[in-house]
């Protein structure tokens, strides 16, 4: 079994940046990466080269880039043209719901070559926005109950009902 994680904010921020024709995206973030314990929100800012519009809208390291709502977004267009070359991937032109959603399957079972293509083309893109989140949840999780039980060694799960 492998070990996941979410981290959900109480209040999550989530900003559409966008990168102007002057300023590439590599200007500012010098990486992505990807952390696999979770799965939610696999791609996170590494770090950065310089200031810029990301930063200065409060993105900071460690803050997700929102792959279903960059690829859904304003950049749609290059988005689909940057990920063309994944496997199964033939989205130039489509850009209806369903279309998309494929592309995000293909998109998250293969992170790797995401991260090559975040980390390489991606970074040379001018007038592009990306959309960042800090928290796995766009909206505000809500809490369920917990509760810790401690059963006797004579005792067995259910014994009380």
């Amino acid at each position: 079994l492998d070990l996941c994680s979410a981290m959900c904010l109480e209040a999550p921020s989530l900003v559409t940046v966008g990168f102007a024709k002057s300023k590439r995206v590599g200007d500012e973030i010098a990486a992505f990466k990807i952390d696999r314990a979770c799965p939610l929100a696999p791609i996170s800012v590494a770090g950065f080269k310089s200031t810029g519009p990301a930063q200065s809208k409060g993105v900071e390291v460690g803050w997700y880039l929102d792959l279903e709502a960059t690829v859904s977004g304003t950049s749609k267009p290059k988005m689909l043209e940057l990920l063309d070359g994944l496997p199964g991937v033939a989205a130039k032109g489509k850009t209806d719901a369903k279309s998309i959603e494929k592309v995000l399957d293909v998109v998250y079972n293969n992170l790797d070559d995401v991260l090559a293509i975040l980390n390489g083309p991606l970074l040379q893109e001018c007038s592009v926005s990306l959309s960042f989140s800090n928290s796995c949840s766009r909206q505000q999780v809500k809490l369920l109950p917990e509760a810790y039980v401690q059963y006797a060694t004579d005792q067995t799960v259910g014994s009380e009902i």
